[in-house]
């Protein structure tokens, strides 16, 4: 483009900002600083000589600050379009670091122009630190009206949504909060440090972007509600507690509970997604299971269990509580019972997870402000030991609890039923216990005597329940084959750590779960990845034969080999790490 041109387009872009600027409806301040410096810029330019143009160093300056104002005009107008300024305010409130790249670059422009105008006055400090505050002032003055708007353009894209239409005085409360504690961590350095600490602790999930659907229950602490989470599209189970109020030590107790809760990944825990932590609005957003819990379906009777489910369930739920008991800090579930055991379809099979540990604080606070007694009292699963003044939670009380669940599993029946609180003291006191019926076969009803044992040193830890029932399954099995395990056919996760850019994880997992399931299709999950196929009946070869170096990586059933196994310096390029991680991180 010639000079002249270049001045022409210069000129109508410094006109088309500075008309702009009158109508944003946000960051009124800031936008009209950047055009007055335009304008100053621009002006001096009208002083440079025709010929000093015509010079390739002045045409490559003018042409660079051309592109710089054309998208200056482009920002500011997003502050006028009346269908989405309050969106641009709502995520990044005063836009700070965009108006100060924005500056610079304004700032090299006019130096480069070599205009000889005072650019330390024009472009001073001061004046930005002082526009970003009346700006965010404007916003604060705007909180109810920005909220209000959000929520129209919520129901407008979300109408289709069961329920959106609920709570709306809630939703407007949470987009208003939200927008507060975006402020509070610009102007308040001190409340900025603990926002940004709760941050890191756990995803904190404002409840604008939640809907509640249905209520699917009601626990000792919670509501429970199945729900969507809008932003991720994704079905949750929602629990709200029955929590009105916390000041900031009891708040900052259960965010180190919630953060635990975060942090703790395995096959059978529930997941949880986040939390949301907003005045009046406290809830948990975990993982949906479509069955429900265990007791639900025990009393349901629908799905009917074989004692091949039974062993399976066990299993699964042992194994969650065994992995919370052998963490590097054990953690003591302190609250296992068959309403806290989730159970969703799997396939042909059951998905077990256990839920709701490592919240004692959570439940003391709710059970302090509220008056709801739940249907089931937690004493049902209650040790012996925890009767007495000061009794101390352990990895023990949780095994006789599990005892419990397993007689509740083996009988289908409700633990004590028509005996009232007082007698069940008493009998579980003097180690009585319930009759197990004489169909239950005769190894899984000594598994559960052993389990809610009197004296907590005589029962059994939770890895050898886990072996006990291993050894039950096989014992019941007709062809005495063992049991498959739902997980087992699941596709192996992938490596977490960064540097193996998601590549599947060869040790993350145990031999078990490479062993062929019952399912071919198990098989191709696994070997189609790595370009692997069958060779004959009973091994797996590489599809690379050449100068007949056929490495053998799976064999079928009891005879299966873990990648653990295969060192990988013997040819590291059998193991084309493109396809596979082999990191010492796992």
């Amino acid at each position: 483009m010639d000079p002249g041109t270049n001045l022409k387009v210069v000129y109508q872009t410094a006109v088309a900002i500075k008309e702009i600027v009158e109508v944003v409806k946000a960051n009124q301040q800031q936008c009209k600083r950047l055009s007055q410096r335009i304008d100053a810029i621009t002006s001096a330019m009208k002083a440079i000589p025709a010929e000093e143009l015509q010079r390739y160093e002045r045409q490559k300056s003018l042409n660079n600050y051309r592109h710089c104002i054309e998208y200056c005009c482009q920002f500011v107008t997003q502050f006028q379009d009346k269908k989405s300024w309050f969106t641009k305010i709502f995520h990044k409130q005063n836009y700070r670091e965009e108006f100060e790249e924005l500056n610079l670059r304004l700032t090299q422009c006019a130096t480069d122009l070599n205009l000889g105008i005072n650019l330390k006055q024009i472009f001073d400090p001061e004046l930005d630190v002082s526009d970003q505050a009346t700006d965010l002032d404007d916003i604060k003055s705007k909180l109810d009206e920005v909220a209000e708007l959000m929520i129209q353009k919520q129901d407008e894209q979300l109408r289709y949504i069961e329920g959106i239409e609920q709570d709306m005085e809630a939703r407007f409360t949470s987009f208003k909060y939200q927008l507060e504690l975006a402020i509070w961590k610009i102007s308040d350095p001190q409340k900025a440090q603990k926002i940004v600490e709760e941050e890191h602790a756990f995803l904190h999930i404002p409840y604008y972007d939640l809907v509640l659907e249905e209520c699917i229950g009601q626990g000792g602490f919670a509501d429970v509600y199945r729900g969507k989470w809008l932003s991720r599209d994704h079905n949750v189970a929602i629990k709200v507690i029955r929590i009105q109020y916390i000041d900031e030590r009891v708040k900052q107790d259960i965010v180190n509970e919630i953060s635990i809760m975060h942090r703790v990944r395995h096959d059978h825990i529930l997941n949880m997604f986040g939390a949301c932590m907003e005045p009046d609005k406290y809830a948990l957003i975990v993982e949906y299971m479509s069955l429900g819990s265990l007791y639900d379906v025990l009393r349901r009777q629908t799905p009917q269990f074989s004692w091949s489910d039974r062993c399976s369930i066990a299993t699964q739920m042992v194994k969650g509580i065994n992995y919370l008991h052998k963490l590097s800090k054990p953690i003591i579930h302190r609250d296992i019972k068959s309403l806290n055991i989730l159970m969703t379809e799997h396939g042909k099979d059951f998905l077990v997870k256990v839920a709701d540990f490592s919240l004692a604080k959570i439940r003391h606070e709710a059970s302090r402000q509220s008056s709801y007694a739940p249907p089931v009292a937690t004493l049902l699963w209650k040790a012996p030991e925890l009767f007495v003044m000061h009794g101390k939670h352990t990895t023990a009380s949780d095994v006789y609890a599990i005892g419990v669940v397993l007689w509740e599993l083996a009988t289908g029946r409700e633990p004590y039923a028509d005996m009232d609180v007082s007698m069940i003291y008493v009998c579980v006191s003097q180690g009585q216990r319930m009759a197990i019926p004489s169909n239950v076969p005769s190894s899984f009803a000594e598994l559960i005597s052993k389990a809610w044992a009197q004296e907590p040193k005589k029962r059994p830890t939770c890895q050898e329940l886990l072996n006990s029932i291993k050894e039950i399954a096989i014992e019941l099995d007709t062809n005495n084959k063992p049991m498959a395990e739902p997980q087992e056919f699941a596709a192996p996760s992938t490596c977490k750590e960064l540097g193996c850019k998601g590549r599947i994880c060869a040790k993350c997992h145990k031999c078990r779960d490479w062993h062929f399931s019952g399912d071919q299709d198990q098989w191709n999950c696994v070997c189609n990845y790595m370009n692997w196929t069958m060779a004959d009946e009973t091994r797996w070869f590489t599809r690379d034969t050449v100068d007949c170096r056929a490495w053998e990586l799976f064999t079928k059933r009891d005879g299966a080999t873990c990648l653990d196994s295969i060192d990988p310096r013997e040819d590291p390029s059998f193991f084309l790490h493109d396809h596979i991680c082999l990191c010492e991180k796992h």
